[in-house]
């Protein structure tokens, strides 16, 4: 799974509940900007960014989940322990 589509599957969760960008943001303690980079696919939430989406949409834990494997797999041998999520 690429970052775009975590990043749509953010976005929808998020406006099926109704919320804001800001109103996210400011519950995640990032700026609206972080959340909208997301969403856009440019950067993916932190390991600790996650485990709190995962709270507010506990429907995206599997694709985070699923989206730390792929990463992990693609990585170099050897180079996946540099890796935090």
């Amino acid at each position: 799974m690429n970052m775009l589509i975590l990043g749509t599957k953010i976005r929808d969760a998020r406006r099926r509940r109704a919320m804001t960008v800001t109103a996210l943001a400011r519950y995640l303690g990032v700026t609206h900007a972080a959340v909208s980079q997301w969403e856009h696919g440019r950067y993916s939430p932190s390991k600790k960014h996650r485990a709190l989406l995962s709270v507010i949409f506990p429907e995206l834990k599997g694709e985070f989940e699923q989206a730390q494997k792929l990463i992990l797999n693609s990585m170099p041998a050897g180079r996946n322990d540099e890796v935090t999520f």
